[in-house]
């Protein structure tokens, strides 16, 4: 098939002249139908027909058929036709006839060439074209044959992501699918890594990628192309996709730290002369470190100030350190130390707990319950905002009491008028553990509580009533006073001095 060309139309068809549209039956009545018996009697009447030239045109824009013979001044007329539709007819005076209505304002003829060119183009226009070529004082003609494809201008392609999963060695393999909306005729794809020269696929919009966590996210552009247009998708990192497949589940060392304190993700045992970088990722974070160099501008690098300065690499051992700790840095952590010598890296796997430190506790009773004698209360310790991490444990002077994680409650029973000690409540979690102290007093103190307030009561009004006595003898004593009786109930009469 011959090279594949464009032309556009780059003129304009000048206005019939009055002449033609006056008298236009009566001058190309003959010629019109010598035109249609030729273009009827198809390719065979032609004496020299040429190999057809491929064309291809932009849905909506405009293609031009550029004839060899043109400008040969022995031509007397031109016949174009789209089988089975005759288009156009030529003169060689410059007189012009469409000769299908449905191509009006659409087609136009070269004065002096006779090319044809074809404006507003449409799918269905695409197909085989032919120009008859009568030459004066020849009864042979000449065919020249055409094919036109119209094809969409593409639109900028869009990169999804199929799948994602990860092999054994710890690397992430991600399948991308490059697409461009609108048709697919004679599209073509290709994919580039920039900042490279190379090119990872010709000829298929899907393509495979396998990342191992030490390897660089240069991000990768797909380009599609047809005869008439092409188009690059923006650019697009894999790293991203991969993060969750290099998040592995595994525990691996569990590391406790203090909300509000730092922390520290211990590398020393892996990093050595031979490392070129490390890479931490957690489900918050991915940052990257250089051997012996700062802490890289790594696309992969999620970090944004303040949190730069919270989240860094150590400079000695490649260990994470983190300042401030925060209750979302909770989870897993996993560092990747890559070698010079290998692609695949080391990898050590850490789960980082956060605890806060506990306040005071707070100890709380409920109502006081009797039966038979028998006094029963719950006690309540509990701490604010202590997480659900705490356990307690309860002392009295008399034993210990160590309640099971998650349970606050004490039940106590005791004898009606026993003196209940005094309990203290410790509330502990794995980072801090805080006291209080429950003064029991005189609740639920009993009958024989009562019994003993009575006693003291009345001896206080005998000892009373003895100092009175005592006083009003004295006085009698002395004749300054009179005796008079009065009788009370827990004595026969009293002597009350008047004075």
């Amino acid at each position: 098939m011959a090279e594949l060309k464009r032309y556009g139309c780059d003129w304009a068809l000048e206005p019939f002249p009055d002449r033609w549209r006056k008298s236009q039956l009566q001058i190309f009545y003959p010629i019109f139908w010598i035109a249609l018996l030729f273009l009827l009697m198809g390719l065979g009447a032609s004496g020299k027909e040429t190999s057809p030239r491929v064309l291809s045109g932009i849905l909506g824009g405009s293609v031009t058929f550029l004839l060899n013979s043109s400008g040969d001044e022995d031509i007397e007329h031109v016949a174009w036709s789209f089988p089975p539709k005759s288009l156009a007819l030529a003169l060689s005076k410059g007189d012009i006839l469409i000769l299908d209505k449905e191509y009006n304002g659409r087609l136009k003829i070269s004065n002096g060439s006779y090319s044809l060119c074809m404006t507003n183009l449409k799918k269905e226009d695409s197909g085989s074209y032919h120009a008859l070529i009568s030459k004066k004082n020849s009864v042979v003609s000449t065919v020249e044959n055409f094919i036109l494809h119209i094809y969409e201008q593409l639109k900028e392609p869009l990169v999804s992501v199929k799948s994602v999963t990860s092999s054994e060695n710890d690397s992430c393999i991600v399948t991308l699918i490059c697409m461009v909306n609108g048709t697919e005729d004679d599209v073509h794809y290709s994919w580039a890594q920039m900042d490279t020269h190379s090119n990872e696929s010709h000829g298929s919009h899907i393509l495979t990628v396998s990342l191992s966590a030490c390897d660089p996210d240069l991000p990768y552009t797909c380009t599609a192309r047809n005869p008439v247009s092409q188009s690059s998708s923006q650019p697009v990192r894999v790293w991203p996709f991969c993060t969750g497949a290099f998040r592995r589940k595994t525990v691996g060392e569990t590391v406790v730290g203090i909300l509000g304190e730092p922390v520290t993700l211990s590398l020393a045992s892996l990093a050595s002369q031979d490392t070129r970088n490390v890479v931490w990722l957690s489900n918050t974070l991915i940052i990257s470190k250089e051997w012996k160099g700062a802490a890289t501008a790594d696309p992969r690098q999620t970090l944004k100030d303040p949190e730069e300065k919270r989240v860094r690499i150590s400079e000695e051992d490649y260990s994470l350190k983190i300042s401030q700790l925060k209750m979302e840095d909770a989870g897993p952590y996993h560092a990747y130390v890559c070698s010079k010598a290998s692609r695949n890296p080391s990898v050590k796997h850490f789960t980082l707990l956060i605890y806060k430190r506990l306040k005071e506790p707070s100890v709380t009773q409920s109502p006081v319950h009797m039966k038979n004698d028998i006094c029963s209360v719950t006690l309540t310790c509990s701490v604010e905002d202590g997480g659900n991490n705490v356990t307690y444990t309860w002392m009295s002077l008399q034993k210990k009491v160590d309640m099971s994680q998650r349970n606050s409650h004490l039940s106590i029973f005791w004898k009606s008028g026993e003196r209940l000690p005094d309990f203290t409540c410790t509330a502990h979690n794995p980072v801090s553990n805080s006291s209080s102290q429950f003064s029991s007093g005189t609740i639920c103190s009993g009958p024989k509580g009562h019994m003993k307030l009575w006693i003291l009561r009345l001896l206080g009004i005998s000892l009373l009533l003895l100092g009175m006595l005592g006083g009003c003898y004295i006085l009698k004593q002395k004749k300054q006073c009179k005796c008079s009786r009065i009788t009370l109930p827990t004595l026969r009469s009293l002597c009350v001095c008047k004075l």
